[in-house]
C-alpha cells in the first residue's frame, strides 16, 4: 500500500528551508515521497529559502512568512488552521525551536495524530542542547523523535527524550548520481584546475563550530611541498569576512576560493580530490555534504566529532583525527594529498560502504513505514 492508497497528508513546518544539510536531505527524502504518491505541502515561518524554492520546483506547495515577527501570539492559531483545512495526518518538524514550540500545540488542537521532529544536531556552538528548555515544555505532544545517526540517538535518550518515542533513521543521499569521469573532467575545467592540481573541498556553512582555520593553518603548512593544492569553500553564513580576512592574513588568497552556496554541491564535490570538515565536538551528527561527498568515491579528513565514525572509517574512507589538533589533520591531509593511490583505494571503499549502508531508498522506506504505522494506529484507535 502506498501513501496514495492510504491518504496520507504531510505538512512539513520549518523556520526557513536554507541551503544546509539538513534541509536538502528533507528535500531529498520528501520529494521522493511525493513521487511515490505523498501529498506532501511546506510550511515556512519566514523565507522560504533557496531549499524551499526546490520544493516549489519539484511541484510541492510551499507557503512561506506564516509567522507575522518574532514573537508571534497568534502563529500557534494560523498553524492550527492550515493543519486543520489541509486535514493532515502528519505534521514533520525540523528542529527549529519556533516551529517546535508553535506547531506542536496546534497539531494536537488540530487532532494530527503523527507529530514527529527529526533531530540533526547533537549539541550546539557554545554548549547548548539540542532540545532547549521550550522544545522540552512540549515534547509531551511528540509522538515520535527522528535521530539521524546511533551516537545522536543516544545523545537523545540522555537528555530524556522518550525511549518508546525515540527512532533511528540515519541520514542517507542518492548514491545513483554518480558523476562521470568525463562529468568530473568538465568540473575541474568549470573550477580552473589543471591535472595536476589537487583539489581540496570543505562544504559547510561559515559557523564557528565548523572550525575553517584548521584548515588554512594545515595548507598553509603544506603549500610548500604541494604547491598545487587548491581549497574550495562551498557555503555561506556569517563568519564570511572573517574568514576571507584569516585567508588574507595566511597570504592564501591565490589558493583558497569561496564558492559560494552550491545547489550542485553534490556533483561538485566529484572534481575534489579530498573531502574535508574540521568541525569542533559536539556540533556533528551525520554530515549530509560529506556523505553525498564520499558517495561520489572522494576520500574524506574530518574531525573524530559526533557520530562522524559512523560513516568514516578511519583507514578505510579516509582519515579521522581529534578535533581542534591541527598536527594531526594536517599529516592526514597530507598522507592522502601525495599518494594517488591511496586517494583511489579510500575513495573506492568508501563509496561501496554508503552505496550498502547509506542510500535515500532506505531512508525513504524506513521513514515511510514509521509514518504509516503512527496513522494507522490513530486511525484503528478512532475506529
Amino acid at each position: 500500500m502506498n501513501f496514495e492508497e492510504a491518504g496520507m497528508r504531510i505538512t512539513i513546518v520549518a523556520s526557513t528551508l536554507r541551503m544546509g544539510g539538513a534541509e536538502r536531505s528533507t528535500f531529498e527524502l520528501f520529494h521522493r515521497m511525493a513521487a511515490d504518491g505523498a501529498d506532501v505541502d511546506v510550511v515556512c515561518l519566514r523565507e522560504k529559502g533557496l531549499v524551499g524554492e526546490m520544493f516549489a520546483r519539484a511541484g510541492i506547495p510551499v507557503r512561506e512568512r506564516l509567522s507575522l515577527g518574532r514573537f508571534d501570539p497568534t502563529l500557534a492559531f494560523r498553524i492550527f488552521r492550515h493543519l486543520r483545512s489541509r486535514r493532515s495526518d502528519v505534521l514533520y518538524l525540523l528542529d527549529h525551536t519556533n516551529a517546535i514550540v508553535a506547531s506542536v500545540p496546534a497539531a494536537r488542537a488540530a487532532g494530527i495524530p503523527v507529530r514527529a521532529i527529526v533531530m540533526h544536531t547533537t549539541g550546539h556552538w557554545g554548549g547548548g542542547s539540542s532540545l532547549p528548555r521550550p522544545v522540552k515544555i512540549v515534547l509531551g505532544g511528540v509522538t515520535h523523535v527522528i535521530a539521524t545517526a546511533s551516537g545522536q540517538s543516544r545523545y537523545l535518550a540522555g537528555l530524556g527524550v522518550p525511549t518508546d518515542r525515540l527512532v533511528t533513521i540515519r541520514n542517507g543521499v542518492d548514491t545513483l548520481e554518480r558523476v562521470s569521469p568525463d562529468e568530473r573532467t568538465a568540473l575541474r575545467a568549470e573550477l580552473a584546475l589543471s591535472p595536476e592540481d589537487l583539489a581540496v573541498g570543505m562544504i559547510a556553512m561559515f559557523r564557528p563550530e565548523k572550525a575553517h582555520e584548521m584548515l588554512f593553518e594545515a595548507v598553509s603548512r603544506l603549500r610548500a611541498t604541494h604547491p598545487n593544492v587548491r581549497v574550495f569553500l562551498v557555503g555561506d553564513g556569517p563568519r564570511r569576512e572573517e574568514l576571507v580576512t584569516a585567508v588574507d592574513r595566511l597570504g592564501l588568497g591565490g589558493i583558497v576560493r569561496f564558492l559560494g552556496l552550491r545547489p550542485d554541491a553534490p556533483r561538485l564535490s566529484a572534481a575534489f580530490d579530498v573531502v574535508v570538515l574540521t568541525s569542533a565536538p559536539f556540533v556533528e551528527t551525520l554530515p549530509f555534504a560529506l556523505l553525498e561527498a564520499i558517495a561520489q568515491g572522494v576520500p574524506a579528513v574530518a574531525t573524530r566529532v559526533g557520530s562522524l565514525p559512523e560513516i568514516v572509517d578511519d583507514g578505510r574512507a579516509g582519515f579521522l583525527v581529534p578535533p581542534g589538533d591541527t598536527d594531526a589533520f594536517t599529516d592526514a591531509l597530507n598522507r592522502v594529498l601525495e599518494d594517488p593511490d591511496l586517494r583511489r583505494r579510500l575513495g573506492a571503499q568508501g563509496r561501496e560502504w554508503i552505496c550498502r549502508e547509506f542510500s535515500v531508498e532506505r531512508v525513504v522506506d524506513e521513514t515511510q513505514r514509521l509514518l504509516r504505522a503512527g496513522v494507522a494506529r490513530a486511525r484503528g484507535s478512532r475506529d
